[in-house]
């Protein structure tokens, strides 16, 4: 493929993300532990919650709905997360599956939750607070994606989003749309070590869905965020000689990638990652992420996140292992880290886990 058309595709894509600017503004309290906080994918958390132009898997498409045209064939995911900030019975959940019928068709579903428990969470609909007792969010996906031409990806994520949040009101739901696309450039083999370098763009809610709520008769809507990413990956894939060992593979990965929510002032992002696999079993993962935060005018609240991520992932050939009997190659993801702190005095949050499992099945014709 020519250059030229690449380039057409991308500027097609800066023009879609413009008119997100004369948007309804996104209120940055809402939600913000379910649409920001968390994320289904273990992987990302560990890299700097970066994977925009890197992802593979049915977990990526809250990043780039496009990744899952890089399935092989199967493959499904399951996660979950742990506390949130300092609500020890916070739980957060995610499962997925990914198909490949051709390289024109792939199609993912996806179902993500997060329970808050027992709060003192409080919600100001017309001029009143309400207590909120457990609340819950939902988001249930269904992904559609294609490879039209090589190394060309598309995707589309249409999303049912679900809002339970006070008692005897009926929860607040809503279908918002996101799109994305990926590139690969496969470089030159001087040295024959295989290499490529990998674009990525998406925007979350392009339509400038919002989220109907309220008490009573009076209903008021609250705007979803539109959230634009972009970033590249470059992955490399050698043979090297391990120490008592004979020659194996080792591949790395590095990534760059940039947020901006388009109806906000706030949740800016800038991030980087990069992951080491050694013999094709143990990853080994570094990240760093800057993020803007409204501080709420508080002087000792932060406008500003830093935090440096890191995890691991031990990789299992089960179809090798076992003769085939088990025709998949699951992987077990693992990132524990502080949960980095939005003010400059008080209690240090505890830390948060988070474990993901992914299972690539082998199936006939793959």
């Amino acid at each position: 493929m020519s250059r030229i058309p690449v380039c057409i595709r991308l500027c097609a894509w800066a023009l879609l993300l413009l008119p997100g600017r004369l948007a309804a503004q996104y209120d940055s309290e809402f939600q913000t532990e379910f649409l920001f906080e968390r994320i289904p994918n273990t992987r990302a958390e560990a890299l700097g919650r970066a994977d925009v132009a890197d992802g593979s898997s049915p977990a990526s498409i809250f990043y780039n709905p496009a990744a899952i045209a890089q399935v092989q064939r199967l493959q499904t995911d399951f996660s979950t997360a742990a506390p949130l900030y300092l609500l020890g019975n916070a739980d957060f959940y995610y499962a997925g599956a990914a198909y490949r019928f051709h390289k024109l068709l792939s199609a993912g579903l996806s179902y993500r939750r997060l329970d808050i428990g027992e709060s003192d969470f409080e919600i100001f609909i017309n001029g009143n607070y309400y207590p909120i007792n457990k609340p819950r969010s939902s988001n249930a996906a269904l992904t559609l994606a294609s490879e039209p031409v090589k190394n060309l990806r598309i995707g589309v994520n249409v999303n049912f989003y679900d809002w339970k949040y006070l008692d005897g009101e009926k929860n607040a739901r809503q279908i918002h749309l996101d799109a994305g696309a990926m590139y690969t450039l496969e470089l030159p083999i001087g040295s024959g070590d295989p290499h490529a370098l990998t674009f990525g763009a998406s925007v979350t809610n392009f339509l400038n869905s919002g989220i109907e709520f309220g008490v009573g008769s009076f209903r008021t809507v609250q705007k979803l965020p539109i959230v634009a990413r972009t970033g590249a990956a470059y992955r490399i894939r050698r043979t090297v000689a391990y120490p008592g060992m004979d020659a194996g593979p080792i591949e790395l990965v590095f990534m760059a990638e940039y947020q901006d929510v388009l109806n906000s002032p706030y949740k800016t992002a800038f991030r980087l990652g990069g992951e080491t696999v050694l013999m094709d079993v143990l990853a080994l993962r570094l990240g760093f992420f800057t993020s803007s935060e409204d501080d709420s005018g508080v002087s000792t609240n932060r406008s500003r996140i830093n935090d440096v991520t890191f995890g691991a992932g031990l990789i299992a050939p089960l179809d090798q292992l076992t003769g085939g009997k088990i025709p998949c190659r699951a992987a077990l993801d693992v990132t524990v880290l502080k949960q980095p702190p939005f003010t400059f005095s008080g209690q240090r949050l505890p830390n948060f886990r988070s474990f993901g499992l992914r299972l690539d099945w082998t199936l006939p014709g793959a």
